[in-house]
C-alpha cells in the first residue's frame, strides 16, 4: 500500500508543477490586452504542457449591420513556444468555439453521496486535458466560473478536437 501511495505522489508532482506553469501562462495572456474568458490546457505524458486562453472582443458592424464578436486565442507551451490565432483570419477558431456550449454542464457533486447513472468508466490516458470559463451568470445575475479537468470523455474530445481544428491557425506571438 505504501509502495502505491509513494509511486501515486511521485507521479503527481509533475503534474502539479506543469498545472502551475499553466496557471502563470494564463496570467500572461490576461496582461496581454483584453482578459480572456475562457481556454483550454493539455498535460501530456512527459509533462510537457499546452495552454490556450481565448478572449472575445465585439466590432460594431457598419451602418445598418449587427455588432460581430472576434475571436483571440493565446497559445503558450512547456517548450517557451507562444502563438497567436485571430477568428478574422481564421473561421476554424469560431467553428472550434462553436461547439464548446454543447459540452455537458459540469455539476458539483460531494464523493460517495450519489450512485452514478450507468456505467462507470475508467479510461487510463497518459494526457490530462482541462477547459476553463469565466463570466457566466447564474439565475439572479450573479457571476461563477467553471474549470474541468478529465482524461477522457466529453471535455477531452473538444480540447483534442480543438487543438486539431487550430493547429494550421497559430503564428508566431
Amino acid at each position: 500500500m505504501l509502495t502505491i501511495l509513494t509511486a501515486m505522489l511521485a507521479l503527481a508532482a509533475p503534474v502539479e508543477d506543469a498545472r502551475d506553469a499553466i496557471a502563470r501562462a494564463e496570467t500572461e495572456a490576461k496582461s496581454t490586452g483584453r482578459a480572456p474568458s475562457m481556454g483550454y490546457w493539455l498535460i501530456g505524458p512527459d509533462n510537457g504542457w499546452t495552454s490556450v486562453s481565448i478572449s472575445v472582443s465585439t466590432e460594431l458592424g457598419a451602418e445598418g449591420k449587427p455588432p460581430r464578436r472576434a475571436w483571440t486565442a493565446r497559445r503558450a507551451t512547456s517548450d517557451g513556444e507562444k502563438a497567436v490565432a485571430d477568428s478574422r483570419a481564421c473561421p476554424a477558431l469560431t467553428q472550434a468555439l462553436g461547439t464548446f456550449d454543447d459540452l455537458p454542464a459540469a455539476a458539483p457533486r460531494l464523493p460517495g453521496n450519489r450512485l452514478l447513472d450507468g456505467e462507470a468508466r475508467i479510461v487510463s490516458s497518459e494526457t490530462l486535458y482541462g477547459l476553463w470559463s469565466a463570466g457566466q451568470r447564474q439565475p439572479g445575475g450573479h457571476f461563477y466560473s467553471v474549470r474541468v479537468e478529465a482524461s477522457s470523455g466529453p471535455y477531452a474530445d473538444w480540447v483534442i478536437a480543438a487543438e486539431t481544428a487550430l493547429a494550421p491557425c497559430w503564428r508566431p506571438a
